[in-house]
């Protein structure tokens, strides 16, 4: 995470991590496409390796790549700000 630069992280005594920029400026849209390689989650959306016969007439590609856009979408207007709102709960959490 720190090479993505999501993160700060510093070394040696007294160090740890910090967050590069207010989390309310780092989406779970934007931590999720540089975590995951690739969201081709069906063969049919890599033109390299696909071997699908139906895939020129397939009515269901459209579908999924509005799917995936939208799950995508859904996680670009969430940051990380909007998911630790309750930190104190979280780290209790965490501390069990």
């Amino acid at each position: 995470m720190g090479q993505l630069g999501f993160l700060i992280n510093s070394r040696g005594r007294g160090g740890g991590v910090a967050l590069a920029r207010p989390s309310s400026e780092i989406s779970v849209g934007d931590v999720i496409r540089q975590m995951e390689s690739n969201f081709d989650f069906v063969e049919c959306f890599s033109e390299s390796t696909n071997t699908c016969p139906i895939t020129k007439v397939c009515g269901l590609k459209s579908a999924l790549l509005q799917a995936r856009g939208a799950f995508l979408a859904a996680l670009d207007s969430v940051t990380l700000a909007d998911v630790t709102v309750n930190r104190r709960a979280l780290a209790q959490l965490l501390s069990n």
